[in-house]
C-alpha cells in the first residue's frame, strides 16, 4: 500500500476533527471514523488490530496517540460501542416491525412486516453475532410467519448463546405445539414456567383458551399438556 503524504492525514485528521466537535456523537465519530468509513465495521476492527501491516492505519494511530492521547485500545472499544449501539437500533426497528404485524389487519400486511422485522434482526446479528435477543426474536417472526422450522433454528442458537434463556424456551415451545410435537413442547414449556414464565398468561396473548387453540389448529393436546396451559 502506497503511504500518503504526512500533510495529506493532517488534512484528513483536522477534518475529521472539526466534523466531530459539530456532532454530539464527536467522540465516536472522531475516534472511529476513519475505521468505520471501511467498508465493514468488524473488517475495521480487524485492520485495526493488524495495525503494524497496514501503512495508513499505523500512521493514522500514531498521530492519535501522540497528538490526541487516543490509544488503539481506546478505538477498538469505541468501534464496539458503535457496533452495540448500531446493533440495538436494528433490534428496536424489528420489534416496532413485530408489532405491527400483530396489529396488521390482513394476512398480506402480516406477512410484509415480519419479513420487514426478520431483516432488521439479520442486520443486528451481522453487527454482533452472539445477539441472543436478536435469535429470539428473529425466531418469534418467523413463526408468525409460519416458518416454524426456520423459527425453531433461531431459537436454539437463542438458547445455545443463553441457556438460562427462559423466554427462548417459552417461544421454543410454542413453535413445537405448532409443529405437534407435544412431548417437545411440554420439554420447553415446563423450564421456561421453573425459570419464572407465567406460561399460561403468555399463551393467552395468542389464544383465548386451550380449547380456542385446539379449535383454530384443528388438534386435541395431550392432557398433560393441556393442563400446563390452563388456569390453575
Amino acid at each position: 500500500m502506497k503511504i500518503p503524504n504526512p500533510s495529506d492525514i493532517e488534512k484528513v485528521l483536522e477534518k475529521i476533527n472539526e466534523i466531530a466537535k459539530k456532532s454530539a456523537t464527536g467522540d465516536y465519530i472522531y475516534r472511529g471514523s476513519l475505521s468505520i468509513m471501511k467498508k465493514s465495521l468488524q473488517a475495521s476492527i480487524a485492520r485495526l488490530l493488524e495495525s503494524k501491516r497496514c501503512p495508513l492505519i499505523s500512521h493514522v494511530l500514531g498521530y492519535l496517540e501522540k497528538h490526541h492521547r487516543i490509544s488503539i485500545e481506546t478505538i477498538y472499544n469505541d468501534l464496539h460501542g458503535f457496533i452495540r449501539r448500531s446493533a440495538h437500533a436494528e433490534l428496536l426497528k424489528g420489534f416496532a416491525c413485530q408489532r405491527k404485524a400483530k396489529e396488521s389487519e390482513t394476512d398480506q400486511e402480516k406477512h410484509e412486516h415480519c419479513e420487514n422485522a426478520i431483516k432488521h434482526y439479520t442486520k443486528a446479528l451481522k453487527l454482533k453475532d452472539d445477539y441472543a435477543i436478536a435469535y429470539n426474536n428473529r425466531g418469534n417472526a418467523y413463526r408468525e410467519k409460519g416458518e416454524v422450522d426456520w423459527a425453531i433454528q433461531n431459537l436454539d442458537k437463542a438458547i445455545e448463546l443463553n441457556p438460562e434463556y427462559a423466554t427462548a424456551y417459552f417461544n421454543r415451545g410454542g413453535a413445537w405445539l405448532h409443529l405437534r410435537d407435544w412431548q417437545k413442547a411440554k420439554d420447553d414449556l415446563t423450564p421456561a414456567k421453573d425459570m419464572g414464565i407465567n406460561i399460561v398468561a403468555s399463551f393467552h396473548t395468542d389464544y383465548k383458551s386451550v380449547e380456542d387453540f385446539e379449535a383454530k389448529h384443528e388438534v386435541k393436546l395431550p392432557e398433560d399438556l393441556a393442563a400446563l396451559l390452563r388456569e390453575e
